[in-house]
Protein backbone atom coordinates (compact mmCIF):
# COMPACT_ATOMS: atom_id res chain seq x y z
CA UNK A 1 0.00 0.00 0.00
CA UNK A 2 1.39 2.99 -1.30
CA UNK A 3 0.13 7.01 -0.50
CA UNK A 4 0.26 9.45 -2.89
CA UNK A 5 0.25 12.94 -1.99
CA UNK A 6 -1.98 15.22 -4.28
CA UNK A 7 -0.72 19.01 -4.17
CA UNK A 8 -2.54 22.12 -4.32
CA UNK A 9 -3.20 22.76 -8.38
CA UNK A 10 -2.34 18.77 -9.10
CA UNK A 11 -4.13 15.61 -9.66
CA UNK A 12 -2.84 12.05 -9.28
CA UNK A 13 -4.07 8.65 -9.84
CA UNK A 14 -3.76 5.23 -8.69
CA UNK A 15 -5.17 1.45 -8.14
CA UNK A 16 -6.51 -1.12 -5.55
CA UNK A 17 -3.91 -0.27 -2.32
CA UNK A 18 -3.34 3.03 -3.12
CA UNK A 19 -4.23 5.82 -1.36
CA UNK A 20 -4.57 9.30 -2.61
CA UNK A 21 -4.39 12.16 -0.34
CA UNK A 22 -4.57 15.63 -0.52
CA UNK A 23 -4.21 19.09 2.76
CA UNK A 24 -5.61 22.15 3.44
CA UNK A 25 -8.37 22.65 1.12
CA UNK A 26 -9.66 25.73 1.69
CA UNK A 27 -11.66 27.30 -1.10
CA UNK A 28 -9.75 24.65 -3.29
CA UNK A 29 -12.14 21.72 -4.56
CA UNK A 30 -11.04 18.15 -4.13
CA UNK A 31 -12.76 16.11 -7.00
CA UNK A 32 -12.20 12.46 -6.49
CA UNK A 33 -12.88 9.58 -9.44
CA UNK A 34 -13.38 6.67 -8.77
CA UNK A 35 -14.55 3.07 -10.91
CA UNK A 36 -15.71 0.54 -8.61
CA UNK A 37 -15.41 -2.26 -10.70
CA UNK A 38 -11.66 -1.64 -11.58
CA UNK A 39 -10.49 -0.09 -8.19
CA UNK A 40 -8.78 2.64 -10.34
CA UNK A 41 -9.36 6.15 -8.96
CA UNK A 42 -8.01 9.65 -9.07
CA UNK A 43 -8.41 12.80 -6.34
CA UNK A 44 -7.63 16.31 -8.23
CA UNK A 45 -7.35 19.36 -5.86
CA UNK A 46 -8.83 22.46 -7.96
CA UNK A 47 -7.46 25.96 -7.28
CA UNK A 48 -9.88 27.74 -9.72
CA UNK A 49 -13.27 27.55 -11.60
CA UNK A 50 -11.60 28.23 -14.86
CA UNK A 51 -8.51 30.02 -16.80
CA UNK A 52 -10.37 33.76 -16.57
CA UNK A 53 -9.02 33.68 -12.73
CA UNK A 54 -5.35 33.11 -13.47
CA UNK A 55 -2.87 35.15 -15.55
CA UNK A 56 -0.85 31.81 -15.73
CA UNK A 57 -3.02 29.12 -17.45
CA UNK A 58 -0.28 25.89 -18.51
CA UNK A 59 -1.21 24.10 -15.26
CA UNK A 60 -4.17 22.11 -16.39
CA UNK A 61 -4.84 20.64 -12.99
CA UNK A 62 -5.49 24.08 -11.91
CA UNK A 63 -9.20 23.98 -13.30
CA UNK A 64 -11.94 21.47 -12.85
CA UNK A 65 -12.76 21.06 -16.69
CA UNK A 66 -8.93 20.25 -17.82
CA UNK A 67 -8.04 18.90 -14.25
CA UNK A 68 -11.50 16.06 -14.41
CA UNK A 69 -10.65 15.38 -18.72
CA UNK A 70 -7.01 14.77 -17.65
CA UNK A 71 -7.83 12.68 -14.98
CA UNK A 72 -10.49 10.53 -16.43
CA UNK A 73 -7.73 9.99 -19.61
CA UNK A 74 -5.27 8.92 -17.37
CA UNK A 75 -7.78 6.47 -15.21
CA UNK A 76 -8.76 4.78 -17.94
CA UNK A 77 -5.00 3.99 -19.27
CA UNK A 78 -4.68 2.47 -15.54
CA UNK A 79 -7.87 0.41 -16.94
CA UNK A 80 -10.76 2.04 -15.48
CA UNK A 81 -14.07 2.56 -17.65
CA UNK A 82 -15.47 5.72 -17.95
CA UNK A 83 -18.93 4.20 -17.77
CA UNK A 84 -18.42 3.59 -13.90
CA UNK A 85 -17.03 6.23 -13.08
CA UNK A 86 -18.44 8.32 -9.80
CA UNK A 87 -17.37 11.43 -7.90
CA UNK A 88 -16.70 12.68 -4.91
CA UNK A 89 -17.04 16.28 -4.41
CA UNK A 90 -15.07 18.12 -0.93
CA UNK A 91 -14.60 21.21 0.16
CA UNK A 92 -15.61 24.68 -1.15
CA UNK A 93 -15.09 26.67 1.89
CA UNK A 94 -15.79 30.08 2.39
CA UNK A 95 -12.58 30.88 4.46
CA UNK A 96 -12.99 34.72 4.79
CA UNK A 97 -15.24 37.11 6.27
CA UNK A 98 -16.72 39.82 4.73
CA UNK A 99 -17.31 41.54 8.37
CA UNK A 100 -18.92 44.22 7.94
CA UNK A 101 -19.72 44.40 4.07
CA UNK A 102 -22.33 42.87 2.22
CA UNK A 103 -21.53 39.31 1.68
CA UNK A 104 -21.44 38.44 -2.34
CA UNK A 105 -23.89 36.34 -2.99
CA UNK A 106 -21.31 33.52 -4.55
CA UNK A 107 -17.51 33.17 -2.89
CA UNK A 108 -14.48 31.80 -4.50
CA UNK A 109 -15.39 28.42 -2.95
CA UNK A 110 -19.01 28.13 -3.95
CA UNK A 111 -17.76 29.25 -7.74
CA UNK A 112 -15.08 26.03 -7.48
CA UNK A 113 -17.94 23.54 -6.15
CA UNK A 114 -20.51 25.18 -8.69
CA UNK A 115 -17.51 24.80 -11.74
CA UNK A 116 -16.59 21.04 -10.68
CA UNK A 117 -20.16 19.95 -10.78
CA UNK A 118 -20.95 21.54 -13.61
CA UNK A 119 -18.15 19.71 -15.76
CA UNK A 120 -18.72 16.11 -13.74
CA UNK A 121 -22.21 16.88 -14.90
CA UNK A 122 -21.57 17.51 -18.60
CA UNK A 123 -19.30 14.51 -18.36
CA UNK A 124 -22.03 12.12 -17.25
CA UNK A 125 -20.20 11.41 -14.00
CA UNK A 126 -22.94 10.81 -11.09
CA UNK A 127 -21.86 12.85 -7.94
CA UNK A 128 -22.31 10.45 -5.28
CA UNK A 129 -21.67 11.89 -2.39
CA UNK A 130 -20.28 15.49 -1.72
CA UNK A 131 -18.72 17.27 2.21
CA UNK A 132 -18.54 21.07 0.48
CA UNK A 133 -19.60 24.52 1.69
CA UNK A 134 -18.93 26.00 5.10
CA UNK A 135 -15.94 27.96 6.78
CA UNK A 136 -13.43 25.53 7.50
CA UNK A 137 -10.82 23.64 5.53
CA UNK A 138 -10.58 19.94 5.39
CA UNK A 139 -8.13 17.44 4.10
CA UNK A 140 -9.09 14.31 1.97
CA UNK A 141 -8.01 10.55 1.79
CA UNK A 142 -9.23 8.59 -0.84
CA UNK A 143 -8.53 4.57 -0.11
CA UNK A 144 -8.62 3.05 -3.55
CA UNK A 145 -9.40 -0.70 -2.05
CA UNK A 146 -12.92 0.45 -1.67
CA UNK A 147 -13.32 3.53 -3.06
CA UNK A 148 -14.09 5.65 0.61
CA UNK A 149 -12.83 9.06 1.28
CA UNK A 150 -12.48 9.89 4.92
CA UNK A 151 -12.78 13.91 5.28
CA UNK A 152 -10.58 15.51 7.88
CA UNK A 153 -11.20 18.75 9.71
CA UNK A 154 -9.82 20.32 12.74
CA UNK A 155 -13.37 21.42 13.25
CA UNK A 156 -15.67 18.78 12.80
CA UNK A 157 -13.80 15.85 12.96
CA UNK A 158 -13.71 12.80 10.76
CA UNK A 159 -16.27 11.54 8.70
CA UNK A 160 -16.72 9.41 5.60
CA UNK A 161 -18.43 9.63 2.45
Amino acid sequence: MSEIKVKIADFKVGRTSDTLTTFGLGSCVAVTLYDPEKRVGGLAHIMLPDQSYSKETTNRAKFPQTAISDMCDEMVYLGGERKNFVAKVVGGANMFSTSGKEESSQTMGSKNVEAAKSVLNATKIKIVAEDTGANYGRSVRLLLETGEVIVRSYRTGEKRI
